[in-house]
């Protein structure tokens, strides 16, 4: 029975989350590409002594996106 309730309760946590998180959704997906970066980082740390290379930033990332989208269009054509 306890089990229930806390389960429902992280469900309805979650849910205002999500919620509350579409109301911003221009932030939604910068917030989540940092997230992926920081976590690529952690998971895959640089050897010793190399060189730590700069990740793209979410608004680099959505012009080099388009421009590589728009390139492969003109291809097919």
């Amino acid at each position: 029975m306890k089990r229930g309730v806390i389960a429902g309760g992280l469900c309805a946590a979650m849910a205002v989350g999500v919620l509350a998180g579409c109301a911003q959704m221009k932030r939604f997906y910068p917030n989540v590409y940092a997230a992926l970066q920081a976590r690529e980082q952690l998971r895959h740390p640089p050897p010793p002594g190399q060189r730590i290379e700069t990740p793209l930033g979410y608004q680099q990332y959505q012009a080099q996106r388009r421009r590589l989208i728009e390139d492969s269009a003109r291809q097919r054509n």
